[in-house]
């Protein structure tokens, strides 16, 4: 009775230090593997909430306005769907190098209503102006930045192709977390930027459950850092 008590108790030890073991890599693995979501606008049409493998989404931004008036018509719709789902979710502002940057960021946070809990506010130049310098695309992005982040507490991150950052940022935004967009299987940061926050890098993508396509994008980081990043 003995040899099989301490038989079985030999046994019961080793099954706990191999769930324990196991476990941990398990565990391991999922926090440490890459983040992937995707980013939407009107373009991307419906989204099947509940047809949307919603486990595999990570994160999903939206875009909530442009310059100091247009505003996207699918913006709320996409905010409730992902707070229902349980999906992290952020706004992003599509700039107008021709329109008052305050204006626009005042716009911005009127109705995107960026709550605690948010992902970052993000503000998206993809264009410049004939008329317009990149100084003063500099200053004026600046000028939006620094509103918003006065007006929501949290503070933005930049999206921007590695070309146009390059041609036309420099180091002046670098103080804010970088977007990257660049459509490759390997990731170039800009030549003054060291470090990046998401990287979009495949556009116009089927995603099941979503009637339009969706851009891919990728967290530097865990699920936990996503938290930490949050307004």
């Amino acid at each position: 009775m003995k040899t099989y008590f301490w038989l079985t108790m030999i046994a019961l030890l080793t099954l706990a230090i191999v769930t324990i073991f196991y476990g941990f890599k398990i565990n391991k693995t999922a926090d440490t593997a890459p983040l992937n979501g995707f980013d939407v606008s009107h373009w991307s049409g419906e989204i099947d909430w509940v047809q949307l493998n919603v486990e595999n989404v990570g994160f999903i931004y939206a875009k909530s306005t442009e310059g100091s008036t247009g505003t996207d018509e699918m913006f709320e719709q996409f905010k409730s769907g992902a707070k229902s789902a349980g999906i992290p979710f952020g706004a992003y502002h599509f700039f107008s190098t021709t329109s008052d940057p305050k204006k626009q960021a005042q716009h911005f946070v009127a109705q995107s209503s960026v709550e605690k809990g948010s992902l970052p506010p993000v503000l998206d130049i993809e264009t410049i102006s004939n008329n317009v310098s990149k100084d003063q695309l500099q200053q004026n992005a600046l000028i939006w930045l620094q509103e918003v982040e006065a007006a929501t507490g949290c503070r933005p991150l930049v999206y921007a192709s590695l070309s146009f950052y390059n041609q036309n940022m420099g180091s002046s935004l670098t103080d804010y977390g970088l977007w990257l967009a660049k459509y490759s299987n390997e990731l170039e940061l800009p030549n003054a930027v060291s470090d990046w926050v998401f990287w979009q890098y495949q556009a116009d993508q089927q995603q099941v459950g979503v009637s339009g396509t969706v851009d891919l994008d990728r967290f530097n980081g865990s699920a936990d850092d996503l938290k930490k990043l949050k307004c």
